[in-house]
């Protein structure tokens, strides 16, 4: 998995007084145990599908780009959701690109666009839409000293390509909206489901 980063705590707080509960009921420690595993790999399946729902609410990103980009690591009896910090493509944001310029007008194409917020598509100055080297992407031609053309920009090589927010910033969201979002609802289920793991537990004691 490429480099990922901490996006905050889903607190264990009303897991914990869910098992404490448990304990008074006089369920065993091991039965506690096995309920806190199967709650916990509940939690971790729910994780991806909770945050690309809530991420794509906002960014017109497309769904299998975030796909495999989380992962939660375990600190005592709290969880963190990490994310990658790699910019994603911009031409994953719904990018668009009216071809190269119309040599009988004269005229040339319009730059290339995307929408990385729902409802909000940008422009991006001489960017456009190719495969390089098997790869479809949105590119610029890179400033250069010994570039010819008015623009400055490299006419042939030194392309780069645009990229978008990463999966991290857009977990974290504007604000840290999102964050807010998908830990809270991760906290809600998480906490209802070693209750009912629990339950079952009390049941088969």
């Amino acid at each position: 998995m490429a480099r990922s980063t901490g996006t905050g705590l889903v607190s264990g707080n009303r897991a914990s007084i869910a098992r404490l509960l448990a304990q008074l009921d006089g369920v065993s420690p091991e039965a506690i145990a096995k309920a806190d595993t199967r709650a916990l790999a509940s939690v971790r399946r729910r994780m991806e599908p909770v945050t690309k729902r809530v991420i794509r609410q906002a960014y017109n990103v497309k769904a299998g780009e975030l796909s495999g980009k989380f992962r939660l690591r375990q600190s005592g009896d709290a969880l963190e959701l990490y994310a990658t910090t790699a910019g994603v493509p911009l031409d994953a944001f719904g990018g668009r690109w009216r071809g190269p310029a119309r040599r009988k007008s004269g005229q040339f194409a319009p730059p290339a666009t995307a929408e990385i917020l729902r409802g909000n598509r940008k422009s991006y100055p001489s960017a456009f839409m190719a495969t390089i080297n098997g790869t479809r992407g949105i590119y610029v031609r890179q400033y250069s000293r010994d570039a010819r053309s008015a623009s400055g920009r490299d006419p042939r090589n030194k392309l780069r390509r645009l990229r978008g927010p990463s999966v991290f910033q857009m977990t974290q969201g504007l604000g840290d909206v999102n964050a807010a979002l998908i830990v809270n609802e991760l906290n809600t289920y998480r906490a209802s489901e070693i209750a009912r793991q629990l339950q079952l537990a009390r049941k088969g004691r």
